[in-house]
């Protein structure tokens, strides 16, 4: 009877060590591939800007993912070789911030996540984050960089952008007036603050 009972026992740890294995080949495939899914979490599809009457420039990194999906750590604009880190990340849409596109690729999402639904667009707008930059004469050559493992973007490579010429205005112009004399002793005085 313990003869018989002996290979059963041994049957059955074996069986055991036999899951053991297979699923430490599963681990070996599937952390890597988790690791990977979160290195192409957040992806920037568009980018916008504004020009201050100083010549610096804010940059809009339009996301369709959350803000804690998006961490700015390492992530940013390269301009003329020098990296301007993303300073901030909001919930919400940027469009409303500025009208002017500097780069946009409304298809990143259905190539970021093949097979899935594309939302709509307005759903895409749903995080940024902002570059500030000095005023920076000439061309500029832009490239977003990224060395956090989940900052993907979707928009990349080298594009020579000019920005538009910084308008140096005069001294502030405290008064303007406009005095129009009528008949008699009457005057008019329409003056703008």
């Amino acid at each position: 009877m313990q003869l018989l009972q002996a290979p059963a026992k041994l049957m059955w740890g074996q069986k055991i060590a036999s899951h053991i294995r297979k699923l430490k080949r599963k681990a070996i495939f599937f952390i890597p591939l988790f690791f990977l899914s979160l290195s192409v979490s957040a992806h920037v599809f568009e980018i916008r800007y504004n020009q201050a009457p100083d010549g610096s420039i804010t940059w809009y990194l339009i996301s369709y993912h959350g803000t804690e999906q998006c961490p700015n750590e390492s992530a940013g604009l390269n301009i003329n070789g020098t990296n301007y880190p993303i300073s901030s990340t909001t919930l919400g849409d940027a469009r409303p911030l500025s009208s002017n596109i500097f780069v946009q690729d409304l298809d990143c999402f259905a190539r970021a996540n093949p097979g899935a639904t594309p939302p709509p667009v307005n759903a895409l707008y749903a995080s940024y984050g902002i570059v500030n930059t000095p005023a920076i004469g000439g061309a500029l050559t832009i490239t977003p960089y990224s060395n956090a493992v989940c900052f993907a973007f979707c928009v990349g490579g080298t594009i020579v952008f000019n920005p538009p010429p910084v308008v140096n205005c005069p001294e502030n112009v405290t008064q303007i007036c406009n005095t129009v004399n009528v008949p008699g002793p009457v005057v008019i005085d329409n003056c703008t603050y």
